[in-house]
């Protein structure tokens, strides 16, 4: 099936905000259409490098009538992300080689979701603004127009919706099915990223203060746990592939705490490390300290015991720019289980950071992907206040110890 607009998206934006958007532009475009087939296509797998196009995803690619591009910072920093562009602009580059006549067609529209400081140079050199730049949607980004759904900001955003949608479907019923598809193209290797100048442009000096995070991941593989717990939360290759609210929730820990990092509220550049038996977990975590980032470990109680050595060595040192994460699934039957003795595990191996009466950097009381999400903002909020205000923080380097607090087991509460 051929769609009239590929909805192109950065993962770390998705949200209840960017899925009302779509479902508005789609009803706007079906009324003009006068039927609702083969409106918008909306993609929510999530790729790894490398992988092919799924055939429903290239087939939407190659046949689309046009891009609905959400720009953001996120945005232009995705490969994926750039190499969904550069397929519309090489296919709008031979349609308008194949026309007679006339003024060159733009099937590539841009929204600017949240803006941006830079752009890269392809980008730049077409038109990204929709009407006179000091409109909301310009100057703040229809995000916040869509967040505040009221007064002049909800005025403004109606208003965008239809001349965006006046817009795209003039291009549609301009363009019909005459756009060409690409040959050989199967699958992302294949393509180019135009945004690629945008991802280098975060260079390791950029890199350092309070608004870059380094989510750590330590989760064991598959065949690491085979035959100790189900291995469906742990994917094809665990660490990367950890889904710690599986179910009911099927989303990757990384991807999940960077979508939180990249909130426009919040707006931290980020990365997503997997630790390994020779990742060096000490000196990574004082780095981050010297460069003032901020860093967030992820603990999978089911797979501490495999990383045991290197944890027991965190647990001696003092950071003030460092939070442990232990999620709990209570879907989970395994853990439910055995929750007694894996809390017991874990407070054994980090005996001294499970005493600390500062909760921000000792986290185990998070049952829910919602819980997570939201300890995830308040961390970041409060370790950036902490880095920023460090002279007047300096007691919080040294993690109190003695007996450690009773800590009810709230999963057996169902709370």
């Amino acid at each position: 099936m051929s769609y009239d607009f590929f909805f192109s998206y950065a993962r770390e934006n998705r949200n209840a905000y960017l899925e009302r958007f779509f479902d508005d532009l789609s009803e706007a475009v079906q009324l003009r259409k006068g039927e609702n087939v083969g409106i918008g296509f909306f993609d929510q797998e999530t790729l790894k490098l490398g992988e092919p196009w799924s055939p429903t995803l290239l087939e939407a690619l190659q046949t689309s009538r046009t891009l609905v591009s959400m720009y953001s910072p996120a945005y232009l920093k995705s490969e994926f992300c750039g190499k969904e562009w550069q397929v519309f602009r090489m296919r709008q580059e031979l349609y308008n080689k194949t026309r007679d006549s006339g003024p060159s067609v733009s099937i590539i529209k841009p929204v600017i979701w949240f803006p941006s400081d830079e752009y890269p140079e392809d980008v730049a050199r077409l038109q990204y603004l929709t009407g006179d730049e000091d409109e909301l949607h310009n100057k703040l980004g229809l995000y916040w127009l869509c967040k505040q759904g009221c007064g002049r900001y909800k005025r403004a955003y109606t208003e965008f919706i239809r001349r965006f949608a006046d817009e795209l479907w003039r291009t549609i019923l301009d363009v019909n099915d005459n756009i060409p598809c690409l040959a050989n193209i199967s699958s992302m290797d294949a393509i180019e990223n135009p945004f690629q100048e945008s991802v280098n442009q975060l260079q390791p000096a950029q890199q350092r203060g309070p608004k870059f995070v380094h989510f750590i991941v330590v989760a064991a593989t598959p065949e690491q746990l085979r035959g100790i717990r189900n291995l469906d939360p742990y994917g094809e290759n665990g660490g990367v592939d950890w889904c710690p609210y599986l179910p009911p929730v099927p989303s990757p820990i990384g991807p999940l705490a960077q979508r939180v990092a990249s909130d426009p509220e919040l707006n931290y550049n980020s990365n997503v490390l997997i630790c390994s038996a020779s990742f060096q977990l000490v000196e990574h975590v004082r780095k981050a300290e010297a460069d003032r980032n901020i860093v967030i470990l992820f603990v999978d109680s089911w797979s501490a015991g495999f990383y045991e050595s290197l944890l027991r060595e965190f647990d001696r040192q003092n950071y003030i720019n460092c939070s442990i994460f232990i999620p709990w699934n209570r879907e989970d039957q395994d853990t439910l289980q055995n929750y007694e003795q894996l809390q017991r595990k874990m407070r054994s191996i980090l005996e001294r950071w499970s005493t600390t009466k500062h909760s921000i950097y000792y986290r185990d009381d998070i049952y829910s992907a919602d819980q997570l999400c939201g300890q995830i903002r308040e961390t970041l909020i409060r370790i950036e206040a902490n880095i920023v205000n460090k002279a007047s923080v300096n007691a919080d380097r040294h993690l109190p110890t003695g007996e450690a607090p009773r800590i009810e087991n709230t999963l057996h509460r169902g709370i």
